[in-house]
């Protein structure tokens, strides 16, 4: 098995899983919870390491947007706020 084969199998096993937590969190929690953001902004992350440039942007308006949202003392001090300085500077690549 190739390197890039085995990668990719991996980032697709780690995306099931990102996946099926912020799907977990969005059944358990408010839709403006802290941590709905950072599941966002975890998937969000992968989808920047993979290239999609569009889909992370698109997570990262969406956990931002909860982030404004949320209270100040809710928000976990030690997550940081998505990247999406980043992501807009590499969506124009």
């Amino acid at each position: 098995m190739s390197v890039r084969r085995l990668l990719l199998m991996l980032y697709s096993m780690a995306e099931s899983c990102l996946k099926r937590s912020l799907a977990m969190r969005q059944s358990l929690l408010d839709v403006n919870h802290a941590d709905i953001a950072q599941s966002l902004n975890n998937l969000a992350a992968l989808y920047y390491d993979l290239g999609q440039y569009h889909d992370a942007l698109l997570l990262y308006q969406r956990a931002l947007d909860i982030r404004h949202k949320v209270p100040v003392l809710k928000v976990n001090p030690l997550v940081p706020p998505p990247e999406s300085v980043t992501v807009w500077q590499s969506y124009g690549e």
